[in-house]
């Protein structure tokens, strides 16, 4: 059954037990504030409808998601954008009954946060992945705090400070990701593991679902933290806006740092 108000920037299918949300910002699915709010609204509306039993959330296009907008993250705009797609994080990553990311193509910067909020994720052998955010002099609070967690300090700090893009195997093998597949059995496969998680008793999912929350540490206050600090300590910086207006200008970024001690 879909959605009698299907937003505009999602796909939303009910079919099951299983609540589809499929991204659809073409062609690479950058998330905006305008579509933060939409899903947030999606989730808040699947997390008090007791018919949900498992969330499946993927991309239509190109890729999976290649982030927040590089527009968005400029001062007067950041502020605004941030909080929103921490709530969105937030929502997913205690929603009621389990969740599923399945990504292609890319899934990088707020994509790949994204997908680190769900409890399982799947990935087509040709997904780029990582956080690029420190290429732009920027940094990525969700992933501070979801990448140790899937990964450990070492492999988070590995793609928080290189800022370089793994493969599906890589991420499978540092436990990034839970299940790598061919690009044309993705979504096939990730709805078989749906359905597979679906057939279970609803409540008996929704009582599981709070106690591994429960017994598992709680992001919220984290995340809060880490949007503080990344507003407070890392826009106000000179090579935050300078790395934002490089890439947007489509050249290399001029670090405030460049050229020290050079004659």
């Amino acid at each position: 059954m879909k959605s009698s108000d299907q937003p505009r920037w999602f796909g939303v299918d009910q079919q099951d037990g299983i609540l589809s949300l499929a991204l659809n910002n073409p062609p690479w699915n950058v998330l905006t504030t305008e579509m933060l709010e939409e899903l947030e609204a999606e989730l808040k509306r699947g997390s008090t409808d007791d018919r949900v039993r498992v969330v499946l959330i993927f991309g239509e296009g190109r890729g999976f998601c290649a982030g927040s907008s590089v527009q968005e993250h400029l001062p007067g705009k950041v502020e605004v954008m941030l909080p929103r797609f921490r709530q969105v994080l937030t929502r997913l990553g205690s929603f009621p009954v389990p969740t599923i990311a399945a990504l292609h193509g890319v899934a990088l910067g707020g994509g790949l946060e994204l997908a680190c909020a769900a409890d399982i994720v799947f990935a087509a052998e040709d997904t780029k992945i990582g956080q690029p955010e420190i290429g732009l002099g920027a940094m990525a609070p969700a992933a501070l705090v979801f990448l140790p967690q899937r990964i450990g300090y070492h492999r988070a700090a590995d793609l928080l400070f290189s800022g370089r893009q793994i493969t599906a195997g890589e991420a499978l093998t540092m436990g990034l990701v839970e299940f790598v597949c061919s690009d044309a059995e993705l979504l096939s496969e990730a709805r078989k593991y749906a359905r597979l998680i679906a057939a279970h008793s609803g409540p008996v999912l929704r009582e599981y679902k709070r106690a591994l929350l429960q017994a598992s540490a709680h992001n919220d206050r984290r995340l809060q933290e880490m949007e503080e600090l990344y507003l407070n300590e890392i826009v106000p910086q000179p090579d935050y806006l300078e790395g934002l207006k490089a890439f947007l200008e489509k050249r290399e970024p001029r670090w405030q740092q460049a050229g020290e001690g050079e004659k």
